[in-house]
């Protein structure tokens, strides 16, 4: 009896140290991550086009040297009844550019773009003066239209914008992300940044909402939105994706945040915003 009591006693203090082992090399872990940037923006840019709307939109991160060390850009088309509500990324080899000898599907080649800009640890004024042709491609000469043949105008014009927005804060996983919603009159466009610290809690997010009407993109929802984007700073990306909502019954407001709930003072719906999250 004396043998199984000591045996037992030596478990649990193994499993003691071990616990705490394992949680402290946890913590050290994440002490030891090394923030993706030191400042980000969210930026995007709009063009009318033949068929309706053009929407380009973009994550830029960049270190303590204003070297760029995060990019992401993504593009949705809208061209009335024949829109593909997936953004041109997510629709990969399907959105029809890849064929035998060229460079690439659409995302591809914006992937090599935004490596370029990586890799060679440009600024961001560095990078907006990449020579581009009347088309917005890459010149024939550079380095850049080896791997992009793809027209870059917009992306520059949201890169433009997005370096007077810089917000200073460590980050440690930036990620941008989209959702289109089918209305009655055309689309509901979402987008946006959201950035992480060490411990996986939402440290800063920015949303950006628009009606697509025709060859139309109007701004909407702001002040709902802002106050969306401070009641979800430190949540998880799981907590967001589980916020509970209600149907308010009158045909419009179906995903309402809880009113007894953090988020009670809301008035839109935020199933848009769990959909964005479900994404990354």
């Amino acid at each position: 009896m004396k043998k199984i009591s000591l045996l037992l006693a030596f478990t649990m203090i193994l499993f003691c140290f071990t616990g705490c082992q394992s949680q402290e090399n946890t913590s050290l872990k994440r002490e030891r991550q090394k923030p993706k940037a030191a400042s980000v923006a969210f930026s995007s840019a709009i063009e009318e086009t033949e068929d309706g709307v053009n929407v380009v939109y973009l994550g830029v991160g960049v270190d303590k040297d204003g070297k760029i060390t995060y990019l992401s850009i993504n593009l949705n088309e809208f061209k009335g009844d024949d829109t593909n509500v997936m953004s041109v990324k997510e629709q990969g080899e399907s959105y029809g550019l890849c064929y035998e000898g060229y460079k690439g599907d659409w995302r591809d080649q914006m992937e090599a773009f935004e490596d370029y800009a990586i890799g060679k640890s440009m600024t961001i004024d560095q990078l907006l003066e990449t020579e581009l042709d009347e088309n917005g491609v890459p010149v024939e000469d550079s380095d850049l239209f080896a791997a992009c043949e793809i027209d870059l105008h917009l992306a520059m014009e949201a890169l433009e914008s997005a370096k007077d927005k810089m917000h200073k804060m460590d980050t440690y996983s930036p990620v941008i992300s989209q959702y289109v919603y089918r209305t009655e009159d055309g689309f509901e466009l979402s987008i946006m940044l959201n950035t992480k610290d060490q411990y996986e809690k939402i440290k800063y997010v920015e949303i950006e909402q628009y009606d697509i009407i025709g060859h139309e993109a109007i701004r909407k929802n702001e002040e709902e939105i802002e106050k969306l984007e401070d009641g979800i700073l430190g949540l998880t990306n799981y907590e967001v994706c589980h916020l509970e909502t209600y149907d308010a019954g009158d045909g419009i407001h179906n995903s309402l945040p809880m009113e007894n709930s953090f988020l009670g003072d809301i008035s839109i719906n935020i199933g848009f915003l769990k959909e964005m999250y479900r994404k990354i």
